[in-house]
């Protein structure tokens, strides 16, 4: 992973009212070889007693050929990606986004071997250990929060600032 984006270490650095961190890091590191023309399938769920896993960076190593898998990734019952491993996600680079999975939805991720010959496939992920359902729900609100860009924010100050001036004059 080249560097971690900026919402993703504001999460980590926030505490709960009571002390301790709203969530953690995770990562977590596969590795497999899949015989000509095989399929994988995995449904992927946070770890035992956590209620929820927010993926913010997955990467496939250097060593797994490009475009010799075929991958589907199924969130919360919607296909969010799919495609071949190709040099868009292979290497250092790799692919940042959120994909949340909780103990009731889990990932599902489905790979194809495509070639005809037996292919590693070595990947890593790193992603936000949430432990109950409240640090979620206030995990989600701060990233809601974070997404309201610098221009909505002062445009509702001045607009708070004008209906403030209109109560005034009334």
């Amino acid at each position: 992973m080249s560097q971690m984006s900026p919402l993703v270490e504001y999460l980590l650095a926030v505490r709960r009212p009571g002390g301790g961190a709203l969530c953690r890091m995770g990562i977590a590191q596969w590795q497999a070889v899949f015989p000509a023309g095989a399929v994988g399938v995995w449904d992927v769920y946070p770890e035992e007693g956590t209620y929820a896993n927010i993926t913010y960076w997955f990467g496939v190593s250097g060593i797994t050929p490009p475009n010799v898998f075929d991958v589907n990734i199924y969130n919360f019952g919607v296909e969010t990606s799919g495609g071949l491993y190709s040099d868009l996600v292979i290497g250092p680079q790799g692919n940042s986004g959120f994909a949340v999975r909780t103990q009731s939805n889990p990932v599902r991720q489905i790979i194809r071997n495509i070639s005809g010959l037996n292919q590693y496939d070595e990947s890593i992920e790193y992603f936000l250990i949430i432990d109950t359902e409240a640090d979620y729900k206030t995990v989600m609100g701060l990233i809601d929060e974070w997404n309201v860009s610098a221009g909505q924010r002062q445009l509702q100050e001045e607009t708070n600032e004008l209906l403030r001036q209109l109560v005034a004059k009334a």
